[in-house]
């Protein structure tokens, strides 16, 4: 019930991560965790969740993808843009990632995306690859930050 209220929201995706973290290739990439802004190894992955007061705000979610991190989802509610919050995130996950051993980051999305693409080549950040799908827009675009 909670969940299907908070459907589309961060916090929608945090109810949801104690229900889908163990199939999500066969690997934990995700736990709940209790305290603001943290940041908590699951498996070879982490989730952090970024909040203000007791809302969350923003979410960064990753794992091991074929020896490097795979930086999978993430995302900062509207109201919240242009204040920091997804750099912060991305600053720890990516901290956490070198700490880990892990030699880059990488990540896809789409190309209708173009404020993600504009933040990760402001990040560093190359693109490597492209999947081209019928529609331009649609099509995938394949980042990674060596360390």
């Amino acid at each position: 019930e909670a969940a299907s209220s908070s459907a589309g929201t961060i916090a929608g995706v945090h109810l949801m991560f104690g229900s889908f973290h163990t199939w999500i290739g066969g690997r934990p990439v995700a736990r709940v965790s209790p305290a603001p802004g943290s940041l908590e190894p699951g498996g070879e992955g982490i989730r952090l969740i970024r909040r203000l007061t007791d809302k969350p705000v923003g979410f960064k979610a990753g794992y091991e993808r074929d020896g490097y991190f795979y930086s999978w989802m993430g995302g900062v509610l509207p109201a919240y843009r242009k204040k920091g919050i997804a750099q912060a995130l991305a600053n720890a996950q990516e901290a956490w990632a070198k700490k880990q051993g892990y030699d880059s980051i990488a990540f896809k999305t789409r190309n209708v995306h173009k404020a993600m693409l504009i933040f990760a080549l402001g990040n560093g950040f190359d693109i490597i690859a492209v999947e081209k799908k019928e529609e331009v827009a649609a099509n995938r675009i394949w980042l990674r930050k060596a360390f």
